[in-house]
């Protein structure tokens, strides 16, 4: 059974925000697989870990992505969020067209070109 917000099972955290405002981190600039990428950097620079997040298809710039980054970052961890759509993320919506749309979408956006971008966070 769904939850009232349509997307997500009871006890879930339910439908992702639209925006989070209260970032901690910032926004720079990534060349990754010869490409200019958005990236939200966030925590110590000399922590003894990094993470690098993948986010999900809707943007690392909604929901509840960059407080997720922010969390990890205040419990000691460097974390990096490039966007890999490269601001080409879906849109928030299940309608009828949203899978017609996600098929284009991940034509667009083929497996072996993020695979390459992410080894590129790791440089």
């Amino acid at each position: 059974m769904e939850s009232e917000s349509g997307c997500c099972p009871p006890g879930s955290h339910g439908k992702a925000a639209t925006s989070y405002t209260e970032t901690k981190g910032t926004n720079e600039t990534w060349t990754l697989d010869g490409k200019q990428v958005a990236t939200y950097v966030v925590g110590p620079k000399d922590a003894k870990m990094t993470v690098v997040y993948i986010g999900d298809i809707f943007s690392i710039h909604t929901g509840r992505i960059k407080a997720m980054a922010d969390f990890l970052a205040d419990r000691g961890f460097h974390v990096v969020v490039p966007d890999f759509h490269k601001g080409d993320s879906m849109e928030f919506n299940f309608g009828p067209e949203f899978m017609a749309n996600f098929g284009k979408w991940m034509d667009a956006h083929p497996v072996d070109e993020v695979v390459r971008m992410v080894e590129d966070c790791f440089k």
